[in-house]
């Protein structure tokens, strides 16, 4: 393509080699990821998309979804409900399972036409490939997939040594994808600024940058325009755990904590792009490291710092992988053929060692929550057929789930045609989220009175109509089981509670609701303002 190559003597033979081995190793990481989730079902994100949005409309097309921009998400799942349906496997895993590892080729292919060694560009790509195993990620990172396979075309343009018109088109069509698609994006867009100022490839930015951010900035503004002040943590959407990455793979292991890990990847990728990068690299380089540490520092400061909860998950920590697999590779120097196969054959096997069954202990944790939403739409539909009161314009469960007795019926009518179930225990577990929805809530509570519980201690609430509980524990990650009994039925569920929450609720016509704290202590507050928004 328009990349510049290495001069680098490579073997014939050690290409094919590594060649074969990436092919080999996409092919088992599509079949993993299509295992993993045979048995799954719609998680809460993709429901924002299939219920209320259409293509048709500009607010349903281009309609924040976590803060961040996704109409390409929203005009992937609304083609795939209209086209199958709600036939979640495979067509809904299928473009992910396969779309990954295509990423994952073309960012071996830039890195090894950049002078990265063929051994251990390979054994490194082998690692991020399984990473990606995890069923955690599937159809809801489409967004994310499309954005980094965009930037990677867009930092190809930028490093091309002439510039011809069509160049400009496909650098223009790329930036505009990378920066629209997802919140990773976000962070690639500024180190192509960066790298733009620092080599004044200045025909780069009247022809990729300028168009894209004045549409961005047009976007981001006009959404937030209700909000006052604009949340900086929008412009991240829901990445906020990429820290986590360090968790997983250098600081838990030696004991250190996730600023230092950070602090210490950052400095390792900033003095290897210094000592080691070509002069021909260096603007690529600096592209992705300038990426790579925006991407940590804005999470840093919208995410960590404050002190919110992480979630320790491979899916967090994808993308920075990703970003340091561009960065370092084409930055090392050349190593001895002995050398770079001892280095990946380990690469390889810590890699396998520790994805591989991450991705595989999260196929419980995925098949759980797809259970409880599948379970919970098939409770709702039975009793609204039986006449119960269904009065949630919610949550299918209290991990989410968006939908309607009218939405749950059409899905029916679109290709899901879930079993009348007689279960008494299903529905009683799904009972409760029917009546209740737990959301997080950053808002002071103007109480009329509240309650301490230390841990083991319990509180009994009469409840009528629609109102709503403010729960907040003194200790990170506290429990609580709440029992809820009506005139319909009886049920009960445990919940974490990891910050101030809200517990909206609708009781028809009254309810006795029970809140036991079963780990840490907990305080719930009835506010004055009782309106649930809900």
């Amino acid at each position: 393509m328009m990349s510049r190559t290495t001069d680098h003597p490579r073997s014939t033979h050690t290409i094919r080699i590594g060649s074969a081995a990436i092919g080999l190793a996409a092919v088992a990481s599509a079949v993993m990821v299509m295992a993993t989730t045979v048995d799954g079902w719609f998680r809460w994100d993709a429901w924002d998309f299939i219920q209320y949005r259409s293509v048709l409309s500009l607010a349903g097309l281009f309609g924040p979804h976590g803060g961040g921009l996704q109409w390409f998400t929203v005009v992937f799942y609304r083609t795939l409900v209209n086209t199958v349906g709600f036939d979640y496997w495979p067509w809904f895993v299928a473009p992910y399972a396969v779309g990954y590892p295509l990423l994952v080729i073309g960012m071996w292919r830039f890195v090894v036409r950049r002078g990265a060694g063929i051994w251990l560009a390979t054994a490194a790509a082998v690692g991020l490939m399984f990473m990606a195993s995890s069923s955690y990620l599937y159809d809801g990172a489409i967004g994310q997939l499309v954005s980094v396979g965009a930037g990677l075309v867009a930092v190809s343009y930028f490093d091309a040594d002439v510039w011809t018109r069509g160049r400009q088109v496909g650098a223009a069509t790329a930036v505009f994808l990378m920066l629209t698609t997802a919140d990773v994006g976000v962070s690639l867009y500024v180190g192509l600024i960066v790298g733009t100022v620092l080599y004044r490839r200045s025909r780069a930015v009247v022809a990729t940058l300028v168009p894209a951010g004045l549409f961005y900035g047009a976007w981001y503004f006009r959404t937030r325009a209700s909000r006052k002040p604009l949340d900086v943590s929008d412009l991240l959407g829901t990445a906020r755990g990429a820290f986590d990455l360090l968790r997983y793979h250098l600081p838990n292991s030696f004991g250190f904590s996730t600023g230092l890990g950070a602090a210490i990847t950052i400095g390792a990728v900033a003095a290897v792009a210094y000592a080691f990068r070509d002069q021909r690299y260096r603007p690529i380089v600096t592209v992705w490291t300038v990426a790579l540490g925006t991407y940590l520092g804005l999470l840093w400061v919208v995410r960590i710092a404050p002190g919110e909860a992480t979630i320790e998950t491979i899916r967090y920590g994808l993308w920075p992988t990703a970003l340091l697999y561009v960065t370092i590779l084409p930055s090392l120097p050349k190593l001895s053929h002995t050398v770079e196969v001892v280095l990946s054959i380990a690469l390889v096997s810590t890699s396998l060692f520790a994805n591989v069954p991450l991705a595989l202990d999260e196929r419980a944790a995925t098949e759980l929550q797809g259970a409880e939403n599948r379970q919970a739409a098939e409770a709702a539909i039975t009793l609204i057929r039986a006449g119960e009161p269904y009065h949630l314009r919610g949550r299918l469960d209290m991990s989410g789930g968006w939908a309607t007795p009218e939405g749950l019926l059409g899905m029916q009518a679109s290709g899901w045609n879930p079993p009348d179930t007689s279960d008494a225990a299903a529905l009683r577990q799904a009972r409760l989220g029917i009546r209740t929805r737990l959301l997080t809530s950053s808002a002071a509570a103007r109480s009329d009175s509240c309650t301490f519980l230390d841990e083991g201690a319990s509180t009994l609430l009469e409840l009528s109509g629609r109102g709503r509980l403010i729960l907040e524990p003194a200790d990170r990650w506290s429990r609580f089981l709440a029992a809820w009994d009506d005139e319909w039925g009886s049920s009960e569920r445990n919940y974490a509670l990891a910050t101030r929450s809200e517990l909206q609720y609708v009781a028809v016509p009254k309810a006795l609701l029970s809140i036991k704290a079963t780990t840490g202590t907990i305080t719930v507050c009835e506010p004055s303002d009782r309106t649930p928004g809900f």
